[in-house]
């Protein structure tokens, strides 16, 4: 049975895997060569982070595994909780940070992304990859009324050609007649 400080750790680590749309498992340390980020490193990606609305923390697995058990979140498998592990509580938006991290890991070698959790799905790091690469929530948002607007746009000018027609006719008509008759209106 763990000490009441470590439950009270795995309470506030379920608590945030509540409040989070997405975790994403890193490794701040090379297992082969015993090196690691120093906490100037850490501190900078956690300020990056806490921009694009995510949380970083270093957990010790076991804890995280408890917590994990204690969310709604599915049970990660034991190579994603091997080694040293921080994880990225994303709250909001989960492109931004994971765009962060993976620039993050570019230029730390030192650094990777293990994998993640979200949508209810435990992902690889090239899964990780793919949702980095969608476009911001803003964006998506908006491609998604214009394509509900465009058939509404098209509609309306559907509808609107025969009265425009209409006027057309009756436009022509009335300068034929003022020909005619010589007087204007």
């Amino acid at each position: 049975m763990p000490t009441a400080e470590k439950q009270q750790k795995v309470a506030a680590l379920a608590e945030r895997l509540g409040r989070s749309r997405a975790v994403v498992l890193t490794s701040y340390q090379s297992a082969s060569l015993g090196e690691g980020l120093d906490t100037g490193e850490i501190t900078s990606l956690r300020r990056q982070l806490q921009e694009a609305g995510a949380d970083y923390h270093v957990v010790k697995n076991t804890l995280f595994k408890l917590a994990l058990a204690q969310s709604a979140y599915p049970p990660v498998s034991e190579q994603l909780l091997t080694g040293p592990t921080a994880v990225a509580f994303c709250q909001g938006d989960v492109v931004e940070p994971l765009k962060r991290l993976i620039e993050f890991a570019r230029t730390m070698p030192l650094f990777t992304i293990k994998g993640g959790i979200f949508e209810g799905r435990v992902l690889s790091p090239a899964e990780m990859m793919s949702i980095a690469n969608l476009p911001p929530r803003g964006v998506l948002l908006a491609q998604v009324l214009g394509g509900l607007q465009a058939p509404l746009t098209g509609l309306v000018n559907v509808l609107a050609g025969p009265l425009r027609g209409l006027v057309n006719v009756l436009e022509a008509r009335k300068k034929q007649l003022e020909e005619q008759t010589g007087i204007s209106s």
